[in-house]
């Protein structure tokens, strides 16, 4: 979906439509994506893993349809602003736009019914259910604000690097996944935060960076990704043991 949103809104952008109205309709798009995996993974209760795989899969061959596989560029400064202009000092609009962003989902989830209703749902599937919860009308929401979060990310990425292509992003579900369970959410559901979220994320940045910083990547070429993967799989590991000790200790 970032991607996708990605090249949209600068093939929009490139025949002639208002900035605003295509980021719009990126964000649309990203509703409607986001809608579309809520009906097949809540509503006909399949599995959500597998058709999320799925749907991102479908979406890089739309989006290599729509561009011949070949990468598209914008030249558009007021559009190329958006990600690079900056603010109180050095600080880019995306930065801004990020810690918004957190802002919003830490109130939701904290200071909300809704917030608490998807803890809820995270931690016991039936225990909500039978408390009154809607838990269908909650799961499927976390899948549009997942859509429409995902095509705002799509849309300053593109306006970073003024291009875009249908393979942007292919790292960043793992890397995701990695960083939100390196924050403490739990994969199970249940427990972690938009806070803690944004630690993990800002932690395997650090690290990247330290592996670019300690030019690992010119001594053996593919030892960062070999390690990357090696955290990853440790974090998952650690944090299964972890709730496996937990029931025991019940």
């Amino acid at each position: 979906m970032m991607a996708l949103s990605g090249f949209v809104v600068i093939m929009l952008i490139n025949a002639g439509v208002p900035i605003p109205v295509a980021i719009a309709l990126c964000l649309l798009l990203g509703l409607a994506v986001g809608a579309a995996n809520a009906f097949i993974s809540v509503y006909q209760r399949t599995e959500p893993f597998i058709i999320t795989l799925g749907m991102g899969i479908v979406l890089t061959g739309i989006g290599e349809q729509l561009t011949n596989a070949h990468p598209v560029s914008s030249g558009d400064v007021a559009f190329q602003n958006i990600a690079n202009f900056e603010v109180l000092g050095p600080v880019p609009v995306q930065v801004v736009v990020m810690l918004a962003v957190v802002g919003v989902v830490y109130w939701v989830l904290r200071s909300t019914s809704f917030g608490r209703n998807v803890y809820a749902v995270g931690g016991d599937f039936e225990v909500a259910k039978y408390s009154g919860i809607d838990v269908r009308r909650t799961r499927a929401a976390t899948y549009l604000i997942c859509g429409v979060t995902a095509a705002l990310a799509g849309v300053m990425l593109a306006s970073q690097l003024s291009s875009a292509s249908s393979i942007a992003g292919d790292p960043v579900p793992l890397f995701v996944v990695c960083a939100v369970v390196v924050g403490g959410t739990s994969v199970a559901g249940g427990i972690g935060g938009a806070i803690k979220s944004t630690i993990g994320l800002v932690l395997l940045g650090i690290l990247t960076n330290a592996f670019n910083m300690l030019r690992i990547d010119t001594l053996v070429s593919y030892l960062p990704t070999a390690l990357l993967g090696v955290i990853i799989v440790s974090i998952l590991w650690l944090d299964s043991y972890g709730r496996k000790r937990r029931r025991e200790a019940v």
